[in-house]
């Protein structure tokens, strides 16, 4: 039958654990081709106000996904990648993300790069057919890799991609900021509780009157299940896997976050879950650390003042970062 394989495409988003407290209620839908979910305490909230907020943060992912996706070739991130090796006129929101994109760069020591989009042709994991690419393939492409690849000129609002090749992607920090964005949105149209989970991405304001909101870790190998909970107010809760776009082949898992110094999807761990005030920074720690590893990974969450995170790795066993230690209930 030739070689096994078997490709899934799986999410297992970090989980709002319903926990003790007054009956909740949700709206669901779909953005970035992701679930959208708004839980909030039922009764609290008329429903038309939550209608209306809803609608309004759905719009404001439809405007984002307009700004940022390079996935849509009408996007000025698209034009940026269409015209790599020129500098190219972006819009004064674009231009303060890719400024906070690079200044994510730097804090993870390039562990989040957008430029891991140069190689995405290379990891086509949906296609029935994939095969993971030769090391002289990837060994093409590695110079143009790297964030140093994009420069933002302050005073001309510009943006270049230095070598013709290089591409980016702004997957890794999208979302986190669509639900940095939505939160301002809901909070100045009155909802004060709720939690606003967009894939991987959690927040959750406020508590269930007096009660914290409790979420869980799920395991990475079985999404019925959670490793660990926590209580959460006010923060952002946000996870990467390798489970969540892979390809097996041979009994070798290949999944989509690529380690951008060699190519190749990062290995050592199986998911992170950062918590951090901030969304967007949030978002992209998560990649940052996967892609660091266990000793790396921690080390950096170690020293920032504002994120923890918990680290399952590649043997299934649980890292938490200091902060976390006395709140986090690890389920043995």
């Amino acid at each position: 039958m030739g070689p096994a394989l078997l490709l899934v495409a799986l999410l297992a988003p970090p989980a709002l654990h319903p926990g003790p407290g007054p009956a909740l209620a949700s709206r669901d839908a779909t953005r970035f081709t992701t679930d959208v979910q708004l839980t909030f305490v039922a009764g609290d909230t008329p429903d038309p106000q939550i209608d209306a907020a809803f609608a309004a943060i759905l719009a404001e992912f439809d405007r984002i996904d307009a700004l940022a996706s390079e996935w849509r070739p009408d996007t000025p991130v698209a034009k940026l990648n269409a015209h790599a090796g020129e500098a190219v006129v972006v819009p004064d929101e674009l231009y303060a993300l890719l400024e906070r994109t690079l200044g994510l760069c730097d804090v993870t020591h390039g562990g989040f790069d957008p430029t891991f989009k140069t190689l995405a042709g290379l990891w086509p994991l949906r296609d029935p057919a994939f095969r993971p690419p030769t090391q002289a393939q990837i060994d093409a492409l590695l110079p143009a890799v790297g964030y140093r690849h994009l420069v933002l000129d302050p005073k001309a609002r510009t943006a270049r991609l230095t070598d013709p090749r290089t591409r980016v992607g702004l997957g890794g920090i999208a979302k986190g900021y669509a639900v940095e964005r939505a939160v301002e949105i809901l909070r100045g149209r009155g909802l004060q509780a709720f939690c606003l989970r967009v894939g991987g991405e959690l927040y959750c304001a406020g508590d269930k009157h007096g009660t914290p909101w409790q979420v869980g870790v799920r395991d990475p190998r079985d999404p019925d299940r959670l490793v660990a909970t926590l209580p959460i107010r006010d923060a952002s809760f946000t996870t990467s896997g390798d489970y969540e776009r892979f390809a097996l082949v041979d009994g070798v898992r290949y999944h989509h976050i690529v380690d951008p110094r060699t190519g190749a999807p990062a290995r050592g761990v199986r998911s992170v879950t950062i918590l951090a005030r901030n969304p967007t920074e949030a978002d992209a720690l998560s990649t940052g650390v996967f892609v660091l590893g266990v000793e790396a990974g921690m080390a950096l969450l170690d020293a920032l003042p504002a994120a923890e995170g918990v680290i399952v790795d590649d043997q299934g066993a649980i890292h938490t970062s200091r902060g976390l230690k006395a709140g986090i209930q690890e389920i043995k």
